[in-house]
């Protein structure tokens, strides 16, 4: 696996996702700048979109990520094998 963008706020992200063309996409739910439920709609709808992981330390948000389009949903206080 191979890191290849970084962001620490939410804006321009869905462009560097189509641009990255990446596969995986792990993000953080309370990533600032951003709806993650509106980005996540977004990048649902890319000709090739990457699978979204979301993480966060409220387990209470899987629901709103899932129906949002995460693919999947990892507290980020879990054990590390689970996000793989």
């Amino acid at each position: 696996m191979h890191v290849i963008g970084v962001a620490v706020r939410g804006e321009g992200l869905l462009v560097r996702v189509e641009a990255s063309q990446a596969e995986v996409l792990i993000i953080d739910w309370d990533l600032p700048g951003a709806s993650m439920q509106s980005l996540l709609h977004e990048i649902r709808k890319l000709d090739c979109p990457p699978k979204k992981i979301v993480l966060s330390v409220n387990p209470e948000v899987k629901a709103q990520a899932i129906t949002a389009g995460a693919d999947a949903f990892v507290r980020k206080n879990a054990p590390p094998d689970d996000l793989v």
